[in-house]
């Protein structure tokens, strides 16, 4: 009987501790790995400490990653974002050209363009010779694949775009309520539009305001955002928090009746992607790869960053219509099985193949 080779995979991200999307991706690739492939996974970015310990978890990791690279693996997936992500990872690249292997990238970063434009040009030329001269490319989407293709020199056929992915989760029939629950997960701060989120709930006429409660999950300007829908009269309608475990998560989400992300900027959020497959409806904005996922009236609501009209009119049109919310949270469930786990992860072993040819 014919036996498919095994290829050996060296995937070097941020530790699986560390709360946000990319964690999530990489948690679903590990418990999601077809058979013919074996990870060796090493995370060089510690889930808390300041910047000297953060320096010193990187240095010991490195120290893994020579003793994985002195193996041979037959590709190196790197996860990399923006800020430290990217000097962490250009150093791990440099070692992985140095050891000749095959290296696959994995780009992440919300803001990269952003923070890209703002380098120096001998680090750029530095990252077209090092990110540039990867085997591929993996970006979250058609928007983004151009700006890499620009910003690293890479033939486009190098540079593949796969949506993020979700997990498909079984779930029962929300209980009846006179509350809105919506929730939120991710950073708290002006890049996700909290403030702006804060902003339009004040404008929404009590009548229809005493029905809705926010619970945001998430790092950052906690304090601050709970000090501001103080100031704005809508502190009971608010509740931001910490980040919680899976676990607190997936009862959140089963809770939740609207998914709401205003965001100035995104890749593809793994959050909205779970929320939709929780069947929840969603508001969010046209930015990064979300609208290529999403079609407005259609699995939710989409609009326009910092348009805090919208987002008032958006949330009360999905509070008052318990139809639309439904419909719309049915049609984000659909579109979210098109990016299962288990089609993703074909689609990543076809990849690993082409280049172990």
């Amino acid at each position: 009987m014919y036996k498919v080779k095994e290829k050996s995979i060296l995937m070097i991200g941020v530790g699986l501790d560390v709360k946000g999307g990319v964690a999530t991706v990489e948690k679903l690739m590990l418990a999601n790995t077809p058979p013919e492939i074996k990870y060796t996974f090493i995370g060089t970015l510690c889930s808390s400490g300041g910047k000297f310990r953060k320096s010193a978890y990187f240095i010991k990791k490195l120290g893994k990653v020579l003793e994985s690279l002195s193996k041979s693996p037959n590709i190196v997936h790197i996860h990399f974002s923006q800020k430290g992500s990217f000097f962490r990872k250009l150093i791990v690249i440099y070692l992985c050209n140095i050891f000749k292997a095959s290296v696959v990238i994995h780009a992440h970063g919300s803001e990269f363009d952003k923070f890209f434009n703002k380098l120096p040009r001998p680090i750029k030329f530095i990252a077209q010779r090092t990110f540039g001269k990867s085997r591929v490319l993996i970006c979250l989407s058609e928007k983004w694949a151009e700006f890499y293709r620009k910003a690293f020199n890479m033939p486009p056929e190098n540079v593949k775009v796969i949506y993020n992915p979700v997990g498909i989760p079984q779930i029962d029939n929300k209980e009846s309520s006179h509350m809105v629950k919506l929730i939120g997960l991710g950073r708290i701060g002006k890049r996700k539009g909290v403030y702006d989120l804060i902003d339009a709930v004040a404008l929404i006429k009590e009548e229809v305001r005493k029905s809705i409660k926010i619970v945001w999950h998430g790092d950052g300007e906690i304090r601050e955002a709970n000090e501001y829908a103080l100031s704005r009269g809508v502190e009971h309608h608010f509740d931001f928090k910490s980040w919680i475990g899976d676990t607190e998560k997936k009862n959140l989400l089963k809770s939740a009746d609207i998914f709401v992300l205003p965001s100035y900027d995104e890749g593809l959020p793994m959050a909205l992607l779970e929320a939709m497959s929780y069947s929840i409806p969603v508001i969010t904005t046209n930015v990064g790869g979300i609208p290529e996922v999403i079609s407005s009236g259609t699995e939710g609501i989409l609009l326009t960053p910092g348009d805090i009209i919208s987002l008032k009119v958006a949330i009360e049109d999905l509070a008052k219509n318990r139809d639309l919310r439904q419909s719309m949270g049915e049609n984000g469930r659909r579109a979210s099985e098109q990016l299962d786990i288990t089609s993703y992860m074909l689609r990543i072993r076809n990849i690993y193949s082409e280049i172990t040819i």
